[in-house]
């Protein structure tokens, strides 16, 4: 039986990312335009935050947003 890689690799996003972002969000029920999209990455990243993609030999299958945020209350 021929082994089948799996394997996901993790990256920051890049600006050419945009149009496979838009068209996950959307699948997930999220629309948005180029312009929304990139008003909401520039306000994560403006806060501190990351996006990531994830990719296996097939293309892009998945992105996610990171944000840390740490309260005084909560430590």
């Amino acid at each position: 039986m021929p082994s089948i890689d799996t394997t996901t690799h993790i990256r920051p996003s890049t600006e050419y990312d945009m149009p496979v972002m838009l068209n996950l969000l959307a699948l997930l029920g999220y629309p948005h335009t180029e312009n929304s999209l990139l008003q909401n990455v520039n306000a994560i990243r403006a806060r501190g935050g990351e996006l990531f993609i994830a990719e296996n030999k097939q293309g892009v299958v998945g992105c996610i947003s990171v944000i840390l945020d740490v309260r005084l209350a909560e430590g």
